[in-house]
């Protein structure tokens, strides 16, 4: 059957299947990209950590750059598609040329936030400064060559309207297979390409992006034969681009939206970096399975357009049925797999501490993926049938009405569920300080949650006159610098070090004490040392120049002022020299 009767005389359930295959196809590669470059930057020799957290965080931009070029698409395919559908020829090449006139103008918007905004949108959400950095390199290098993913969108849309999906699906094969060849050559460095990292990660993105465009132009321009191409028809026309956005624009908040969502979530975790990275690694594989769905609704929007250009209810209405059946199918199958396979999904993110997270997000909110399918064909349902408006009433219901207020409450439940008497209200036993411990107190696999708490209370909980001592994981551990810098950020007076054992133990952590302190503008100094030196062995081989010997069963004033004092003076380490006054506090020995 000829292409320009199959969206006319095709039976609709079959239409469906043979433009919704590679539709679908297409769009879980896109959503492969950022599986891809996780998967490949959780496994690099050092840094993984901190880079799987960059790339959650450059998430919601990537989001909304698709977001807008597939929007615009996709106000572009139904119009275009019902314009061939009524057989008006010009006005189908105005459309199409008007649709790359907004994509220059899509890429310059892009091109200008990669230069100026990204660094301070990137600071927002972290503060790692080693996060922060390879999130704004990456970032960057994919808003500056954004032009491949916007003019992809693009021509795929314009290739899918005319009944041609199966050469979109080519185009982003392309462009996938580009970027999986790159990711281990540009992230890890073989033969004569230099080791690049995160950076790395970037430009095999955005190559393999570039690819799919080119590949795409070439088959519109061979292929898309019912209309005219030529650079007149980009001259901006104010109706044909308000009939493209009043299709598009609902489309492109619609997904917004879930870029929205994902920047709010990063900023409730800010001090929680196992659970911003888990919740990071979770949405790309959410927006994996939700991709299938985005993708079969790509081809129900210009199917029932095309068969209401028509004005043939017959096709409309087998439009909808098949689309919704083929839906619930599609989201079954992806609740079935996040549901079964959670370990390998963390096991191929390498998510390391965040592991634990990872997992109880996906089996817990996967349920939801069958609400959420419906939910999106019913947008391209509305889309199709000039129901822009209300395509977008249901989007915001689900995503912003109702999901960011929940998490909201929540958070603010489990901190307030992380708070008891003693720790809320410690003046009332007028004790001389109170102190917060990170290390013993909190398993392994609760750091990052117990370092989200103790910001919110440092910051929330009035402790008046107490000194707020923060006790920090062993610095043999991988926790103890987050710990320091979450704790001079919250406001605490005191920082105890567990299991001293030298001078250079102490030296070391008031270094990342005055890092600190300049991150978060505070005055030098202002926070005290304490240093705990837990066994007989520590204290017969430190090297510190002084000790302070005190009993452990009380701690007041009077204690301090009679304590045994010992001076080693074989160490120059002058700056310790004074417990008085200066940032040093001295030593609690045990026996």
């Amino acid at each position: 059957m000829a292409e320009s009767n199959k969206m006319r005389e095709m039976p609709v359930n079959k239409l469906m299947v043979q433009m919704g295959i590679p539709m679908i196809l297409s769009m879980a590669l896109q959503a492969v990209y950022n599986i891809v470059d996780s998967a490949f930057v959780g496994n690099m020799r050092s840094g993984s950590e901190a880079a799987l957290n960059a790339l959650t965080l450059v998430f919601p931009v990537q989001m909304l750059m698709v977001a807008v070029g597939i929007g615009t698409g996709v106000g572009t395919n139904a119009l275009l598609a019902r314009t061939l559908g009524q057989e008006n020829g010009k006005k189908a090449a105005k459309v199409a040329g008007n649709s790359l006139f907004l994509g220059v103008i899509i890429y310059v918007v892009c091109l200008l936030f990669g230069i100026f905004g990204v660094r301070a949108y990137i600071s927002s959400q972290t503060i790692d400064p080693e996060v922060a950095s390879m999130g704004t390199d990456y970032l960057r290098i994919c808003c500056v060559i954004s032009f491949g993913i916007i003019f992809f969108s693009l021509f795929e849309k314009l290739l899918q309207a005319t009944g041609r999906s199966l050469y979109s699906t080519i185009g982003q094969v392309v462009g996938a297979v580009v970027n999986i060849v790159l990711d281990p050559i540009l992230i890890y460095g073989i033969g004569p390409v230099p080791e690049m990292g995160v950076k790395g990660a970037a430009y095999a993105t955005v190559i393999g992006q570039v690819a799919s465009a080119i590949v795409l132009f070439v088959f519109h321009m061979k292929l898309n034969k019912e209309f005219e191409h030529d650079v007149k028809y980009m001259k901006p026309d104010s109706r044909i681009i308000k009939e493209i956005y009043a299709i598009g624009l609902p489309a492109i908040i619609a997904q917004a939206l879930m870029s929205i969502m994902v920047y709010v979530m990063n900023l409730i975790l800010k001090f929680s970096p196992s659970a911003q990275t888990a919740y990071g690694l979770f949405y790309k594989v959410q927006q994996f399975v939700l991709f299938l769905a985005f993708g079969l609704r790509d081809a129900i929007t210009p199917i029932i357009a095309f068969a209401y250009g028509m004005r043939s209810k017959k096709r409309i209405r087998d439009g909808i049925r098949y689309g919704l059946i083929y839906t619930v199918v599609l989201m079954i199958l992806g609740i079935a797999i996040t549901e079964i396979f959670p370990g390998s999904f963390a096991t191929l993110f390498n998510a390391g501490q965040s592991r634990e997270y990872f997992i109880g997000a996906m089996r817990i909110i996967s349920i939801s993926f069958l609400f959420a399918g419906i939910n999106v064909a019913y947008q391209g349902i509305y889309q199709a049938l000039d129901g822009g408006m209300e395509s977008l009433v249901i989007s915001l219901l689900r995503q912003l009405v109702i999901i960011l207020p929940l998490a909201g409450i929540f958070s603010i439940f489990v901190r307030n569920a992380q708070k008891p008497g003693l720790i809320k209200d410690p003046y009332i036993y007028k004790p001389d300080s109170i102190m917060l411990d990170m290390e013993d107190a909190v398993a392994e696999n609760q750091k990052d949650a117990a370092r989200f708490s103790l910001y919110h209370a440092l910051k929330t909980i009035n402790y008046r006159v107490c000194e707020r001592v923060v006790r920090i994981n062993g610095l043999d551990s991988p926790y103890w610098k987050e710990d320091i810098r979450c704790s001079v950020a919250g406001g605490c007076d005191s920082i105890r070090i567990p299991k001293t054992e030298s001078a250079q133990d102490v030296q070391l952590v008031e270094r990342e004490i005055i890092s600190a302190e300049k991150e978060f503008g505070r005055p030098e100094g202002s926070v005290l040392i304490m240093a705990a030196v837990e066994s007989a062995r520590d204290f017969l081989v430190s090297h510190f120049p002084v000790v302070i010997i005190q009993k452990t069963s009380r701690h007041t004033s009077q204690e301090l002022e009679s304590s045994l004092w010992v001076q080693d003076r074989t160490v120059e380490c002058k700056s310790y020299c004074n417990p008085g006054g200066g940032r040093f506090l001295g030593l609690n020995c045990y026996s």
